[in-house]
This record gives C-alpha cells, sequence and structure tokens, in this order.
C-alpha cells in the first residue's frame, strides 16, 4: 500500500499507526500466556535492534546507487556553471536539488545532434543506445 510513497509524506500517519498497533499489541498480549507471551514481550526488541543495524550500517550501502551520480552531477554542474542546463524529458528531482535552480525541459524531438550551442544535457538512460549515444529515429 505504501510502496509508492515517500517517507514524508507519510510522516503525519506514523503516530496514529504506532498508537493502533500498540492498542492491538497490547490487546492480544492479555490474551497470551507463558511462551507466547514471552516471545510478544520480547519481539519488539529484536525488530527494533534489527532497524538500528539496518539503518546503521547497511542501508547506505544497499541503497547507494540512489545517490551515486549526485557528487558527479554537482562537481560537473559547478565546473560548467556559464552553461545553460538541459533535461531531455522530465528531470529528475534530485537533478534539480543539486543544482540549486530549474532546469529547462527539451522534448525529444528538439534536441539537434550537431548544435552550435555550448550547453549541459542530462539524459535517462532510456535514451540512449547500448553505445552510449542518442537513440535517432
Amino acid at each position: 500500500m505504501f510502496s509508492e510513497k515517500h517517507a514524508k509524506y507519510l510522516l503525519p500517519t506514523y503516530p496514529a499507526i504506532a498508537l493502533l498497533l500498540a492498542w492491538q499489541w497490547v490487546d492480544l498480549l492479555k490474551s497470551r500466556e507463558g511462551w507466547q507471551r514471552q516471545l510478544m514481550i520480547g519481539l519488539p526488541l529484536v525488530v527494533l535492534v534489527g532497524f538500528v543495524i539496518f539503518y546503521s550500517i547497511f542501508e547506505g550501502k544497499i541503497f547507494a546507487y540512489r545517490v551515486q551520480a549526485l557528487p558527479e552531477i554537482s562537481q560537473l554542474t559547478s565546473e560548467h556553471s556559464d552553461l545553460p542546463i538541459y533535461s531531455l524529458g522530465q528531470p529528475d528531482m534530485r537533478l534539480v536539488y543539486y543544482v540549486g535552480h530549474p532546469i529547462k525541459r527539451l522534448a525529444e524531438d528538439a534536441v539537434m545532434p550537431h548544435s552550435a550551442t555550448d550547453a549541459l544535457l542530462f539524459v535517462k538512460a532510456n535514451y540512449l543506445n547500448r553505445s552510449g549515444r542518442f537513440r535517432t529515429a
């Protein structure tokens, strides 16, 4: 249900979800005895430790691909700050963030292979052929 939403959009719902889960958990805990009750008492601690370990050690390595190119983009745009910046198609918002200003969007047919104007053009991989050059119609 939440796979396509960023955490910042769901943040206001977290307190209500936590209260509802805690209420259900306590209700279940009252009806359990013995090893099931002990398991239900220890499980939240194990889950908490798992989250802390994942987000402090593994998360940056697993999801590094999401920000891998951003330092290169930042360096490239600062080295060529005098050039206009365009994006073929809708620009990625992370690109806009690291550039620091809006990026002009170009349609696919507006890009000429031998343009005399110097500019930075950011292109998503699906616009390139296998050799790394623009697809041609």
